[in-house]
């Protein structure tokens, strides 16, 4: 959604690029500006292309300061996992491709010993559904024949 003085273009990028319409004077249609508005604010947030397995929050800290917090929850072997994202490494700049981020964060879940945290990267991208292996379906395989300098695969899912 972009307005420009009088003119609204709405625009949907994809991995295959970008499509605009013309644009139209909200002041020429103000009826169809409102329903797009509407339409916009009352939307699902993963029909807007939002990660919605991305939970998005505030903490309060100790020194009584209230951050942002961004978590991932995974199942593994029976566990549920939290990973809090911690920062970002990576954001595509490309209007098309697979409009990948690559998050560093901190993954907890409980073990025998109680809490246990690690260091991990998450990648966040589009994939396309009609190539015969996935990215984490690739990693798994590299892993599995213990080649040298492959990172490790903790988890894939592919959100819809």
């Amino acid at each position: 959604l972009c307005i420009l003085g009088s003119q609204i273009y709405l625009t949907v990028f994809h991995q295959g690029g970008s499509l605009s319409t013309c644009g139209y004077d909200i002041h020429c249609y103000p009826c169809e500006f409102l329903c797009i508005l509407i339409g916009v604010m009352s939307a699902p947030r993963n029909i807007l292309g939002f990660d919605i397995s991305i939970n998005w929050g505030k903490r309060s800290c100790p020194d009584g300061k209230v951050v942002d917090v961004k978590e991932l929850k995974i199942e593994m072997d029976a566990t549920t996992c939290t990973i809090e994202l911690t920062r970002v490494l990576f954001i595509s700049d490309n209007l098309f491709g697979r409009g990948t981020m690559v998050w560093e964060g901190m993954m907890k879940a409980r073990g025998t010993s109680g809490m246990q945290a690690r260091k991990v990267a998450v990648k966040d991208s589009w994939i396309d559904p009609l190539r015969k292996y996935t990215e984490g379906k690739i990693l798994s395989i590299l892993n599995a024949c213990k080649i040298e300098g492959i990172p490790t695969l903790v988890h894939e899912e592919q959100v819809k």
